[in-house]
């Protein structure tokens, strides 16, 4: 998929678990990433849920393959 067919329109949130699929690391591995500054910290959704913006994540992959 090309991070650039992600518009406001079809974004959504994705949960951790559809996180650590995409990406393909573990949860010990995203939660050192992300207190390390290397992934991106997820957004408050509600008090007790938490998310990433698809095209955060598909954004955060490309960057990483340039």
């Amino acid at each position: 998929m090309n991070h650039a067919a992600i518009s406001p329109e079809n974004d959504r949130v994705l949960r951790k678990r559809e996180v650590l699929e995409i990406i393909g690391v573990s949860d010990t591995t995203l939660w050192r990433m992300q207190h390390q500054g290397e992934f991106p910290r997820p957004i408050s959704i509600s008090r007790n849920t938490k998310g990433w913006l698809r095209s955060t994540v598909y954004d955060w992959l490309y960057s990483r393959l340039q």
